[in-house]
């Protein structure tokens, strides 16, 4: 199956259905581009017509014509995406190793910078300190908030990285977090059973961004990551009892923009590439000096690439665990800095009261960030923050294509969103049903998972048999009404070390908010024995989610707030298909 193919020709079909709202000379030139495979004005539509931002409609087809191919893996060309994207990485540290130079010369002699500036440093210094609170709290604390993760270390692929492997493998650590990691060690009664193991780097790493390009990460060490989520959660409840900015959610940006885009009172502005031009000095000039040492200890100072180690420039990399919390506070800071009452952040996504979006802008130039113009809306009834894309207010934002393969879960989630954008009837809408039929993929009644089957509203799920209360093994003894979807499979592992199943569920259950400190829950876990489960030498089993999808009976529950209305029209022609 040639993906990029049926790319072209559902974004022809798409086209096709538009006509009205494009125009015909817009279409012609737009089915131009489809014919030539011009990808990069397909994927750049907006550019060539400016006017689409004075027309809803228009705008709303031309960003869902970027859609098709924008974050489409199947039109990446590795190579390109690779190099490209290790070009903006050493673009960024070029840029971070400026900053330092001005920031240092400005910390040195404060008389010659601008007095607007000089308040904005101070309120942004004074601001930080406030949300971060006494880092003794902090410190006294680490132990209860350190957690795992299943992502890549320095050292260790992503299939070695479980939680509970790491903890059975040897502990890596940069020098100067090796302190840091003893005293946890000795905190849990391991002292001279873990001996970290001392690294001075991390590994640079490309991962997929877009079709135009790939985003350099950096895989931590495995001893520092621990202690960075500890950070991460730490500043993430501190800015949500301090400021309101809750990083669990994106509700919250969304909502202002779609605000903003009524009454035009906030501006959103989104930065390129933010954590890469994080510098080191700025960070060093805004924090308090003890809080800048922890996280200046458990960073990497080095990133390994290409079998070279390098210094960084910046101060933390996209990968390291405390990067995100601390970008946010420092924009939210930012924003305070400059007088804004009505901000918003969330990771470099930022709304601020139009008044001061431009000292915002000019104060994040001098701390060394580069606003993404392409992404940032001061003024004007369209706005953009956190994936929400909002006009006069209503959502238009698109659906993206962001991979395709063989596999049925993807391929029902493409189907699904461009069944939500397609015109009811349509040329595209028509292809959408011949391909259900033509990949047999299960039909399922609407829920939250979009990779489980195709949508189709309850009651043609009911008519068609799909829901059904026959007794199933699954639902043995109740006549509850359920399903078979595609649902991820799991297997189970035997652990032998009862110490790295202990931490493991540790972590599962912390995140629960069921264990309060340490050591409480032994009992839950290991079924009250008396003798102490972290020195027992038996085997468990754990349960690790799988990346396989299987059919599965699962429980159906009706929805809320009910189906979209179009899955009603589209499941009647789907029964007329079948």
């Amino acid at each position: 199956m040639d993906f990029k193919t049926q790319t072209y020709d559902l974004c022809r079909s798409y086209v096709h259905d538009n006509r009205d709202t494009l125009s015909l000379p817009v279409s012609e030139r737009i089915l131009g581009w489809i014919r030539a495979r011009d990808i990069d004005r397909l994927a750049t539509a907006r550019d060539a017509f400016p006017s689409a931002y004075h027309s809803r409609e228009l705008l709303r087809v031309l960003m869902q014509i970027e859609a098709f191919f924008k974050k489409n893996a199947a039109f990446a060309e590795p190579d390109r995406t690779r190099h490209a994207a290790l070009d903006s990485f050493d673009r960024a540290e070029s840029m971070c190793r400026r900053t330092n130079r001005r920031l240092d010369f400005y910390y040195l002699h404060r008389d010659r910078l601008d007095p607007d500036m000089q308040l904005w440093m101070s309120r942004a210094e004074a601001y930080i300190d406030r949300v971060l609170g006494p880092y003794e709290v902090f410190i006294s604390g680490l132990p209860e908030m350190i957690r795992f993760t299943s992502g890549a270390s320095a050292l260790h692929r992503r299939r070695d990285s479980m939680p509970f492997m790491k903890l059975r493998k040897r502990i890596d650590c940069t020098p100067a977090a090796k302190p840091y990691i003893n005293a946890l060690v000795k905190y849990w009664g391991y002292d001279g059973l873990v001996k970290p193991r001392e690294i001075l780097f991390n590994r640079l790493e490309v991962v997929p961004k877009n079709w135009k390009t790939s985003r350099t990460i950096a895989c931590e060490p495995s001893g520092n990551i621990p202690l960075q989520l500890a950070f991460d959660g730490y500043i993430k409840g501190r800015l949500r009892q301090k400021t309101g900015i809750d990083l669990r959610y994106q509700f919250r940006n969304q909502n202002l923009a779609c605000q903003s885009s009524v009454d035009d009172s906030l501006s959103t502005i989104d930065m390129s590439m933010a954590s890469d031009t994080l510098s080191y000095n700025a960070v060093a000039w805004l924090l308090p000096t003890k809080w800048f040492r922890y996280l200046d200890d458990i960073r990497s100072p080095y990133y390994l690439r290409e079998g070279v180690h390098t210094p960084y420039a910046k101060f933390s990399s996209m990968g390291n665990g405390a990067t995100f919390g601390l970008e946010t506070l420092i924009f939210a800071a930012a924003c305070y800095a400059v007088g804004s009452t009505a901000c918003s952040v969330y990771g470099d996504d930022i709304i601020v009261d139009k008044e001061h979006a431009t000292a915002l802008l000019r104060f994040l130039r001098f701390l060394g960030f580069i606003p993404n113009t392409e992404k940032s809306y001061l003024h004007g009834p369209f706005k953009e923050s956190c994936g929400g894309n909002f006009y006069a207010g209503v959502d238009i934002t698109p659906f993206y294509l962001r991979d395709w393969d063989k596999r049925k879960t993807i391929l029902s989630h493409n189907v699904n969103g461009l069944v939500s954008v397609s015109t009811p009837g349509g040329r595209l809408w028509n292809v959408l049903k011949g391909l259900v039929s033509g990949w047999k993929l299960p039909l399922v009644p609407w829920n939250e998972d979009s990779m489980s089957g195709v949508f189709i509203d309850c009651h043609s799920a009911y008519s068609l048999g799909i829901i059904t209360t026959k007794r199933k093994r699954a639902f043995r003894h109740t006549q509850t009404p359920h399903y078979r979807a595609l649902k991820p499979s799991s297997r189970r592992l035997e652990v032998r070390d009862s110490r790295a199943l202990f931490l493991w569920y540790l972590n599962r259950y912390r995140s629960k908010g069921e264990i309060g400190h340490l050591f409480l829950s032994k009992d839950l876990f290991f079924g009250g024995r008396e003798s102490d489960p972290l020195s027992s030498s038996e085997s468990s089993l754990v349960t690790i989610p799988g990346q396989k999808y299987v059919r599965k009976w699962v429980r159906w529950t009706p929805p809320a707030e009910g189906a979209p209305p179009h899955l009603y029209w589209w499941g009647e022609e789907l029964i007329r298909e079948i």
